[in-house]
């Protein structure tokens, strides 16, 4: 007997480190992006069951109700970012080299470990002028 899907459900997980302060009783609108970064099964206990989807928030815009927009602070790690970086490069250019976007890291990150005295050369070069 197939399993019933009663609902798909988004559970908001994280945080924002904010750059000012914030109104209580205050409506905001929110452009989240983010990753989807795990899915379960949860039993209803009657043959169907639920999907869940833990959402985590990379980047957060914050509009309130006049328009303005409260500014957050990217928390996440330097190497998180670079990785995000990295797959948004092979979004744009990488995607039809038939690689995945891990084969397509991989493979940038071995190239940056062997050119790495290069890379540390150009940020000499940079900082003397």
């Amino acid at each position: 007997m197939d399993k019933e899907i009663k609902d798909y459900i988004l559970k908001l997980s994280g945080k924002a480190s904010l750059l000012q302060e914030m109104e209580n009783d205050k409506e905001y609108n929110l452009k989240v992006n983010g990753e989807i970064t795990e899915m379960t099964e949860k039993s209803n206990n009657d043959g169907s069951y639920n999907i869940v989807y833990k959402f985590e928030p990379k980047i957060i815009e914050i509009e309130g109700e006049g328009g303005e927009i409260i500014k957050t602070k990217d928390i996440r790690k330097r190497s998180q970012k670079l990785r995000g970086m990295i797959y948004y490069f092979w979004q744009d250019y990488g995607a039809d080299s038939h690689l995945s976007a891990d084969e397509f890291y991989n493979r940038f990150m071995d190239k940056l470990m062997v050119n790495l005295s290069g890379v540390i050369e150009f940020l000499h070069s940079i900082k003397d002028n």
